[in-house]
């Protein structure tokens, strides 16, 4: 025996039962459909139309709420399997509603799921088969509801077959007035008969013209046999007719009072499809544009139908003319789908426009916290709560996630350099020295305006958002005068900032741009997508990079390109570093570090990468609202936060727990004069305190350093 569970509100019926409830709106629950998909796994609540429907069954009767309210109506439903041509479990039932106002649209109500479904049987001459049931939904209020029910249940069948078979009546002996009648014995009449028109009949012994049923659908005149015209499939010529199927003109019809050509209609042309997934709610925004011909027809619908770009079957949402821009609901962020759409007239549907292919976006934010305590543990908060960070191929969660799965390792550009493309992102951050307490929080959805966009992904020129920047996956090597990224080779070293940045921007050539040096604002982005991803702010407690190898030497690129999984180090001898294809962010080589200037412990900074400068404390340079710190190393126990430039950070206090505690690395801050940046670390550094956060601001622009180089980036321009 069959059981259904209760039926569930779709987002749609849900709020109009609410109004109904408020008074502020009617609405009519319209139809019942059926379909055979097993729908225990669907969000019930964001579904506009049922799946795959398979039959629309009729409502028989309205059913009182059965506890005496006003809040529930019932309706008894009914499905039978009059012309099915296969039978299937009836897996859910569906009630359809549309709200009393003009160009209301008929959606998806409430919808009742099987817990063991009934199968509805194919079509049987010789059995009628019917499945009833009494759907009860929730109306908010049942004086503000219409139910359509099918005036044909208002006696039902089982009533008519009684009554009718309680009537006796021997027929038996009757002549049937639409029948052929068969008359034995010898019948005459009075009168000689007449047709209709009072015209009298023939005698045969009168009739010169001599015609014979034979019985198998032709009749036989004068010896001639011959079949009857159907007069109901002719085409007379007079009076109103209705003509099925697709008829051929040797000559287009003439209309007889013009003499013009009548004109056929057609199948509209393909419209436009326009589709963009919207990740702030999670859905995908739809628009779409009319053919340019309508096929001589009023375009009917619009057909958009969509999938998972992992499955074959597609789902149809019907779209009315007048509203063209809507929004698909029910999406699985981690998800690609596919789109097409279709228009239709009174004559059929177009051909469908190309496939549009568009993923998601991961609209989630991902962040840690910072309790203020000297271990440098953080928190995960958000999204990133529960993940796990591995290296050297271990879990990481994270690879599928965020601005962290959409960075790609294998771009190269013109000139073979190789570099890690990292997307777009915005960023949070917070810091309360009172509690004490800061945050770290990502997304790739700018989440409200207290959230900033690192200066790498902006054009200054154009003044728009980039969607990426290329970050270069070794450290810089000058050749041909260009700085480049290559795998192999010895980073360039014993070269001032000043000759670096030059060499960066001299691959500007031949229409090509957006080339600069390692600056503030990247360095930015990057140790805050590795801090929310490893939750500590001790980066060398993950991997500590070419700090603590036996030798006392320089690494060449290319050392990581064997290490497994997004990130990791090598295991064996020195122990070079490579975050998400960055080899040795930190710890092999410290990088000049652009678009920083220090005064007299006051720090400046520059937004823009095509104006970088070296020894400039006015615009486009601007002062930092925090003052530095003067230090000779020790261990950084904070950072300056700038609420107007978040984006650049510096040590502003310290203490002297070799790099033990806290940021875990050391700052180097002089009292007077002008300097320029290194961050990082290096190889010659010592283990501990040559991590992620490592700053110093003590070289001046015209140092050249063995242990210091820097990086080529490249801004998508």
């Amino acid at each position: 025996m069959s059981e259904y569970h209760d039926s569930q509100l779709t987002a749609f019926g849900a709020d109009l039962a609410q109004r109904a409830s408020n008074g502020d709106t009617k609405f009519t629950i319209t139809k019942a459909t059926s379909t055979a998909d097993d729908l225990s796994q669907t969000d019930l609540s964001q579904l506009i139309t049922l799946p795959h429907e398979k039959q629309t069954g009729e409502i028989d009767r309205i059913l009182p709420d059965p506890n005496g309210g006003t809040k529930v109506k019932g309706t008894k439903v009914s499905f039978d399997n009059l012309n099915l041509t296969e039978s299937y479990p009836i897996q859910a039932m569906a009630l359809y509603a549309k709200e009393d106002v003009d160009g209301a649209k008929e959606q998806l109500y409430a919808v009742t799921t099987a817990a063991d479904p009934e199968t509805m049987p194919k079509s049987d001459s010789a059995v009628m088969f019917t499945f009833s049931a009494s759907i009860y939904v929730i109306v908010g209020n049942a004086s503000q509801v219409t139910i359509n029910v099918n005036p044909d249940s208002f006696a039902t069948k089982e009533y008519v077959a009684d009554a009718i078979a309680n009537v006796k009546v021997d027929t038996s002996d009757l002549a049937k007035l639409s029948q052929d009648n068969y008359y034995t014995g010898d019948n005459q009449f009075k009168y000689d008969p007449v047709n209709k028109d009072g015209d009298a009949y023939g005698l045969a012994k009168n009739i010169d013209t001599k015609v014979t049923d034979n019985a198998d659908g032709t009749i036989t005149v004068n010896g001639k046999i011959y079949t009857p015209a159907d007069d109901s499939k002719v085409v007379h010529d007079s009076g109103t007719e209705e003509i099925g199927g697709q008829k051929t003109f040797d000559t287009a019809p003439i209309d007889k009072t013009t003499g013009n050509p009548y004109i056929t209609a057609k199948t509209p042309g393909i419209p436009k499809l326009a589709v963009t997934y919207n990740a702030t709610s999670k859905a995908f925004d739809y628009t779409l544009t009319a053919p340019e011909k309508d096929g001589l027809s009023d375009i009917i619908q619009y057909n958009l139908l969509w999938k998972d770009h992992s499955v074959d079957d597609w789902t149809t949402v019907i779209v009315k003319p007048d509203t063209l821009t809507g929004q698909l609901t029910g999406v699985d962020i981690t998800k690609t789908y596919d789109f097409k759409a279709t228009a239709q007239n009174a004559v059929g549907s177009s051909d469908s426009t190309d496939v549009i292919t568009v993923p998601t976006v991961d609209g989630n934010i991902y962040g840690v916290s910072w309790d203020g305590s000297s271990s440098g543990a953080l928190q995960r908060t958000d999204a990133a709560a529960g993940l796990k960070a591995g290296i050297n191929g271990t879990q990481n969660d994270f690879d599928t996630r965020g601005p962290w799965g959409l960075m790609d390792k294998t771009v190269t550009d013109s000139y073979g350099n190789a570099f890690v493309r990292v997307p777009k992102f915005y960023i949070r951050k917070t810091q309360d020295k009172s509690k004490p307490l800061s945050t770290w929080q990502v997304s790739l959805v700018k989440q409200g305006d207290d959230w900033y966009l690192p200066n790498c992904f902006y054009d200054f020129d154009d003044k728009k958002e980039l969607d990426y920047v290329d970050v270069s996956r070794y450290e810089g090597s000058v050749i041909s005068g260009k700085l480049q990224s290559k795998t192999g080779v010895t980073p360039t070293t014993n070269q001032t900032i000043v000759q670096l940045r030059s060499s960066a921007v001299a691959n500007n050539t031949d229409g090509k741009k957006g080339y600069h040096l390692w600056d503030v604002h990247t360095l930015d982005a990057l140790q805050v997508l590795f801090t929310i991803e490893f939750a500590t702010l001790d980066s060398q407690s993950i991997m500590k990079g070419n700090t603590d190898n036996t030798g006392t030497s320089l690494i060449n690129t290319g050392a990581t390109d064997n290490v497994k999984g997004s990130s990791g180090f090598v295991t064996s001898g020195a122990t070079p570093m490579t975050y998400r294809g960055i080899e040795n962010l930190y710890g092999n080589l410290a990088m000049w570090t652009d678009g920083l200037n220090i005064s007299n412990l006051s720090l400046y900074s520059c937004d823009d990468a095509t104006k970088y400068v070296s020894d400039t404390f006015t615009d486009p340079y601007y002062k930092v609202s925090y003052p530095l710190v003067s230090s000779g190393g020790q261990n950084i126990t904070g950072l300056g936060l700038d609420k107007d430039h978040p984006g650049v950070t510096a040590p502003t206090s310290f203490n002297s727990d070799s790099y033990n505690t806290y940021y875990h690395d050391e700052g180097y801050v002089y009292a007077n004069g002008s300097y320029v940046v290194i961050t990082g670390g290096s190889w010659g550094w010592g283990a501990g305190g040559s991590g992620l956060w490592c700053w110093a601001g003590d070289p001046s622009s015209t140092d050249a350093r063995s242990a210091v180089g820097s990086r080529l980036l490249k801004k998508a321009l």
